[in-house]
């Protein structure tokens, strides 16, 4: 059954006056109550059209009944680059150059996706960090430098869970998958 959101105001008409003035009475006050839910939570409600999505904060998104998180795109490469995962759970960087990754506000217990995609020359080579915190594999083996496809326009995805604030446990879920 889905939520539905009542914010106790009675719509009925009073005896005796004009609707077009209840009416642009009421659309008045869920603007003014839209807006405060926003400035108190973050969510920017989709009120008329149940299919738009709905965000909430940077990288939350209601749309057609599903909840999920939404893709940050935290840009080029590099040769060095630092993911802020406050930024979203769920991150793409496009590979321009050989990169060294590292990562701030991890938090334990949770599970983050990261996308690396070769730009259109490709052969870009990806190392993870080995402290603050340590990437992971099999074995507690540093996850290092992973073979990921250097074919350009391609993409791979790692999963990194956060057992610990300085521990993060990967694995390489797919690589070589166009991009295009």
């Amino acid at each position: 059954m889905p939520y539905t959101h009542n914010n106790g105001v009675n719509t009925s008409k009073p005896a005796g006056t004009d609707t077009a003035n209840v009416d642009d009475d009421m659309r008045d006050i869920k603007l003014a109550y839209n807006e405060r839910f926003n400035d108190v939570f973050g969510v920017n409600w989709a009120v008329d059209d149940p299919i738009r999505p709905t965000r909430i904060g940077p990288s939350i998104s209601i749309q057609a009944g599903q909840l999920g998180t939404l893709i940050y795109d935290a840009g080029n490469s590099g040769t060095t680059k630092t993911i802020n995962w406050n930024d979203g759970d769920q991150q793409k960087v496009t590979l321009n150059g050989n990169v060294t990754f590292s990562f701030t506000n991890t938090l334990a217990g949770r599970a983050y996706v990261l996308f690396l995609v070769q730009d259109a020359v490709g052969g870009r080579s990806v190392t993870f960090p080995t402290s603050s915190p340590a990437v992971r594999a099999s074995g507690n083996t540093n996850f290092g430098t992973p073979s990921i496809s250097t074919t350009a326009n391609t993409f791979t995805v790692i999963t990194l869970i956060a057992y610990t604030n300085s521990i993060l446990a990967a694995s390489l879920v797919t690589t070589g998958v166009n991009a295009l």
